[in-house]
C-alpha cells in the first residue's frame, strides 16, 4: 500500500522522507536498511507528483538489506518518473505495482504499471544510452542508461524489460541482498 500523508503532520513527514532520501542520493554509502519501507520513503518523498497515479507496494516488513540506499531512491525515482512521462501521459488512473520479495540471497523486485507499454521492437534498445521516444519534448534518452548503470555496476544485479504487449510496462531487477564495498 501506499501512504500519503496529509495536513500539518503529513507536510512535516514529507519533509522528513524529502530530507531523508535526498541525502542518500546525494551519498554512495552503503547500509542497512529495510527495504520495503525505505521504498516506501522514496515514495512519499515523491508523493506531490505521484498525483496521477496510485501505487502499491508489496513486501515483507522485516526484509533488511545492506546496500546503497541512493542508488535504489535513484532506480525508483526513475522508473516512477518513466511510467508518469511516457507511460500515463494519456491515461487518467495509472497504477504502479512495486513487489520485492528475498529469493536466498537476492532481492527481486518487479515493478510493473498499466500503462502505455513499451513497443516489442524497442525493448531490445530500452537501456541504450540517448535512446528517446521523446527528444522532441526534451528527453535526454539517458533515464534508463543510468537505471541499467546504477542496477548492474553499482548494485551488482541484473535489469530487464518485459514485453506485455503494449499492456504497460514491466521491469524486473535483481541484486544481492548484501552488497560489498570495493577497496581502491
Amino acid at each position: 500500500f501506499l501512504w500519503i500523508a496529509t495536513g500539518a503532520e503529513g507536510v512535516k513527514k514529507y519533509n522528513q522522507n524529502f530530507k531523508s532520501v535526498a541525502v542518500d542520493q546525494t551519498s554512495e554509502n552503503i547500509r542497512e536498511f529495510a527495504i520495503g519501507d525505505y521504498i516506501k520513503q522514496i515514495l512519499n518523498s515523491l508523493s506531490p507528483k505521484l498525483k496521477q497515479a496510485e501505487v502499491n507496494v508489496n513486501y515483507s516488513h522485516d526484509f533488511k538489506i545492506h546496500s546503497y540506499p541512493g542508488a535504489l531512491a535513484r532506480i525508483i525515482s526513475n522508473l516512477i518518473e518513466n511510467s508518469l512521462i511516457h507511460g500515463f501521459e494519456d491515461i487518467e488512473n495509472g497504477i504502479i505495482d512495486i513487489d520485492i520479495r528475498k529469493e536466498g540471497d537476492w532481492v527481486k523486485i518487479e515493478y510493473r504499471d498499466n500503462g502505455s507499454g513499451i513497443p516489442a521492437d524497442m525493448i531490445p534498445l530500452i537501456f541504450d544510452p540517448f535512446f528517446t521516444t521523446k527528444r522532441n519534448l526534451g528527453g535526454s534518452g539517458l533515464g534508463t542508461h543510468i537505471l541499467y548503470n546504477l542496477v548492474t555496476q553499482t548494485l551488482k544485479g541484473r535489469i530487464k524489460c518485459i514485453d506485455t504487449s503494449m499492456k504497460g510496462s514491466c521491469f524486473k531487477i535483481d541484486f544481492p541482498c548484501k552488497v560489498h564495498e570495493e577497496k581502491d
